[in-house]
């Protein structure tokens, strides 16, 4: 059984990682300025009032988004390992962004917050 303290931590990323599913969603489909948290909220079965108990704004979702997307690649470019050469190395850096079944939304979000980083320095 885990400890209380960890219980809880559990239900708090479970619950973040639901609202950031239904914020992919909801952002591939309208862009960040179109959608809203009233539909985040929809696509994740809360009130939006619940969701600012866990980002702050809709700005805080993005950056999550993005540091998942980015811790991701980061984890597999750190799996290739010191020991191979630099061919195999660029290789395996390509087949990294070409991931057989990765997810669409991950590259159209990246799309849609480069465009943003344009107008929102926050981003």
């Amino acid at each position: 059984m885990l400890p209380p303290n960890d219980s809880k931590q559990a239900k708090v990323q479970a619950r973040r990682d639901q609202i950031v599913e239904a914020a992919k969603t909801s952002f591939r489909r309208h862009g960040f300025h179109a959608a809203s948290m009233a539909e985040i909220a929809q696509g994740s079965q809360l009130s939006v009032g619940q969701i600012y108990r866990y980002f702050a704004n809709k700005d805080a979702i993005i950056e999550e988004i993005v540091n998942r997307i980015i811790t991701n690649k980061m984890q597999r470019l750190e799996n290739l390992g010191d020991h191979i050469n630099l061919i195999a190395g660029t290789l395996a850096a390509r087949t990294l962004f070409q991931q057989p079944g990765e997810s669409e939304t991950d590259h159209m979000l990246m799309l849609e917050v480069t465009a943003e980083a344009t107008r929102n320095p926050v981003v």
